[in-house]
């Protein structure tokens, strides 16, 4: 099966203007959860753009200041949800300074689009003052259409990525399978891969930047392996017992499930 293209650019100027009208989305969108799925489902038949930002969980009290996903993954699983051009901009003091109307033109410059789907609780610009009613003042001005997508409910609980992150810091994996629609797994880059070896044992050793579930033993899965591994996590660093098995030297995600292992 041939993989979907999905285009990337780091700059609203260096966007090719589009010729044709397109619907587009803002968010961060760092989970891709079931709500999200629903807002992307949502947009018209027409070529989907998506505005999306890096360094945004900066501005996030702790604990749940770390992304729940690494930027290559987002990416990866917008160009599952069948997007076709996914704007990466930096949350600098620049962007964060620009009015939701300044930011609106400009993307409108550029991507010509015709529909703005958007949640219902959001809001971007400077000041957050690109909320419901300013947004749709400025319909007929950019001839635009928005649309805000309700918020879903899942066991009484709203589906949001801090719900999500909350669930995660508690090691209620599971659940938070149920609110993100799909297994709890993260992207790695064979670079934060380093091996350690004890009296013939391999150890596969992880450094990640993501959200991790608390310090504890854990059973890990390799996608495209069969094997269930157990491993460890401990300050951010992930170990997993390999003893001999090898794994060949490329991305890939890695499931984690809840362990009831006490030691190694």
């Amino acid at each position: 099966m041939v993989k979907k293209i999905m285009l990337i650019a780091k700059s609203i100027e260096e966007l090719e203007p589009f010729e044709e009208p397109c619907c587009l989305t803002i968010g961060v969108f760092d989970s891709i959860h079931l709500g999200h799925q629903k807002l992307f489902k949502n947009l018209p038949d027409q070529k989907k753009a998506v505005v999306t930002f890096t360094n945004i969980s900066e501005k996030h009290p702790l604990p749940l200041k770390k992304n729940l996903l690494s930027l290559d993954y987002r990416l990866e699983l917008l160009r599952e949800q069948g997007i076709d051009l996914t704007l990466v901009l930096d949350f600098t003091k620049k962007v964060s300074s620009t009015t939701y109307k300044e930011f609106l033109i400009s993307l409108k410059t550029r991507l010509n689009f015709s529909n703005l789907i958007l949640g219902e609780d959001a809001v971007f610009g400077y000041n957050k003052l690109g909320f419901k009613k300013n947004v749709e003042s400025l319909q007929d001005f950019l001839n635009f259409e928005v649309t805000y997508i309700p918020k879903m409910y899942l066991e009484n609980e709203v589906i949001s990525t801090t719900t999500i992150k909350n669930f995660i810091k508690t090691a209620q994996i599971e659940k938070a399978e149920k609110f993100l629609g799909r297994p709890y797994e993260l992207f790695i880059n064979f670079s934060q891969v380093s091996f350690s070896s004890y009296l013939g044992s391999k150890t596969l050793c992880i450094k990640e930047e993501v959200l991790l579930p608390p310090d504890g033993f854990y059973l890990f899965k390799i996608d495209k392996h069969d094997s269930i591994f157990q491993g460890k996590i401990e300050k951010s660093n992930i170990e997993i017992y390999l003893k001999n098995f090898s794994i060949k030297p490329e991305n890939f995600k890695l499931r984690i499930y809840k362990s009831s292992l006490k030691s190694r």
